[in-house]
């Protein structure tokens, strides 16, 4: 694992794997740069539609989800 560089991180996580999420909260858990990690959790096997109309709404909501101060969790549902 590299060291994350820099002061006051907030680590963005986006996609379909649980794997995902956790290695982002496991990255934050080791960091002492980290301020704030937010998971996004696409839903398993979509469809095209479905995976088209999950990244129109992450890509809206970004500069939402990269404003807030706090960390969270986000399961997409459809």
């Amino acid at each position: 694992m590299r060291e994350l560089k820099g002061e006051r991180i907030n680590l963005v996580s986006i996609g379909d794997s649980i794997f995902e999420r956790e290695a982002a909260h496991f990255v934050s858990s080791k960091s002492k740069n980290v301020e704030a990690t937010k998971t996004v959790k696409f839903i398993d096997s979509p469809t095209i539609e479905q995976l088209r109309r999950q990244l129109v709404t992450v890509t809206e909501k970004l500069p939402m989800i990269c404003g807030v101060e706090k960390s969270f969790d986000v399961d997409m549902e459809l």
